[in-house]
């Protein structure tokens, strides 16, 4: 995560621009997404967009529309996050680099747990009426820490009005220490519930978005300063290794009882950073870079069609993420070559990648409060609704891009 101020792009670094117009294009269907799902006025008459009615279109047989954008979240991740890494390991060594990048993807998880899900753990506690001390202990401790981040976020807020930058930077070091805390019980319980799945004793169910793209970095981390050839190799053995346990019923439970496949999940997930990294290292390749894409869409369809192999969310089947990445290297590939020929400082969708952890979390934020409190508003008043606050997030955004801030994953 990164609240970087006065950063300017070189003329010639398209590179980073293709890359934030592609986080941009996600981040806007997202949270048009988001809007949408959010009425059910809306999806009523747009049953194409609703996975929950059983007609959603579907971009691979078993993966509706909508479960199509997080693994490319996480393959835009890879783009980035593997250059990031050989940069610092040259600087100051594979071990520290390991650490720093391991602290951070700590952090991005507990984000979402701490931030997001003692919200969803909170609600749940209040509507169920059910006593602190009957949660599972692993919801006792992310409240906890949840409470001591809503206090420290508080002051804070406090030492930013009063301009005591020295006391801002030790309380924002306090937060990312509760969110690192926060990352490590995740994973921690997260293992030991993948125990749990085989026993058939009761789960953790806090994984979301922030977790999955975590968890798989986690996973990717000791091959992100590997070559192109030895990124490629990793993510094909993790392929492997989860097709042949998958193959033996090890699916069953993982996906349904932790979201998106928890802990085991993790290897799939972790296939997208580091095809995303290999990509990024055959940018100048290009017949390599379109053959290497082409491999990565069409071996998913051979196997799911002609092989019935499963592509699925749940557990980050390998076929649907090695689809996932292929369709993200054909998106990322074309925002390249458009570049060349339309490269301005901004666009529409450079501004919507421009601060995406703060973008994602406000659209989910926001349509979830909609959905418990809105999502009875006529089609009229919601497609209102909808508009105005996509739009007030692309102003956000805009106005964050003029202060030189950029806050993302």
């Amino acid at each position: 995560m990164e609240n970087a101020k006065n950063v300017t792009l070189k003329p010639e670094s398209e590179r980073l621009l293709s890359i934030d117009r592609f986080r941009g294009l996600l981040l806007f269907l997202n949270a048009v997404g988001y809007m949408i799902g959010a009425f059910a006025s809306i999806t009523v008459r747009l049953p194409f967009l609703n996975s929950a009615n059983g007609k959603m279109f579907e971009v691979l047989r078993g993966v509706p529309f909508d479960d199509i954008f997080l693994p490319l979240f996480v393959f835009v991740m890879g783009l980035t996050a593997c250059g990031s890494f050989k940069k610092v390991s040259d600087r100051f060594g594979p071990t520290a680099a390991m650490k720093k990048f391991g602290l951070k993807y700590l952090i991005l998880i507990g984000f979402g747990t701490v931030s997001l899900d003692a919200i969803a753990i909170t609600y749940e506690m209040v509507a169920e009426k059910t006593a602190f001390s009957d949660l599972f202990i692993a919801y006792r401790l992310v409240l906890i820490l949840f409470f001591v981040f809503i206090a420290l976020a508080l002051i804070y807020f406090v030492t930013k009005i009063i301009k005591k930058p020295k006391l801002t930077k030790i309380v924002s070091g306090c937060i990312k220490a509760i969110w690192a805390a926060g990352g490590a019980v995740t994973v921690f319980f997260l293992v030991r519930t993948s125990g749990f799945l085989i026993t058939g004793e009761n789960p953790i169910e806090i994984m979301d978005v922030f977790q999955t793209i975590g968890l798989a970095a986690l996973f990717a981390l000791p091959f992100m300063g590997l070559n192109k050839w030895g990124k490629l190799t990793a993510a094909l053995v993790f392929g492997f290794i989860l097709t042949t346990f998958y193959g033996y019923g090890g699916l069953d439970g993982f996906g349904n009882e932790v979201f998106n496949g928890g802990f085991i999940g993790g290897m799939g997930w972790a296939i997208p950073v580091l095809l995303g990294g290999y990509f990024k290292d055959i940018k100048d390749k290009r017949i390599l870079y379109w053959i290497s894409c082409a491999l990565c869409i069409a071996v998913p369809l051979i196997l799911v069609y002609k092989f019935n192999f499963i592509a699925e969310r749940r557990g980050g089947t390998p076929v649907y993420t090695l689809f996932a990445s292929g369709l993200g290297a054909a998106i990322w590939g074309g925002f390249n070559l458009l570049s060349k020929v339309y490269n301005p400082k901004r666009s529409f969708l450079s501004v919507w990648g421009g601060s995406s952890i703060l973008t994602y979390s406000l659209s989910i934020i926001i349509s979830t409060l909609l959905g418990a409190f809105a999502s009875g508003l006529p089609i009229v008043a919601a497609v209102s609704v909808a508009v105005i606050i996509v739009a007030g997030l692309f102003f956000l955004n805009f106005s964050l891009i003029k202060k030189g801030i950029h806050i993302k994953i």
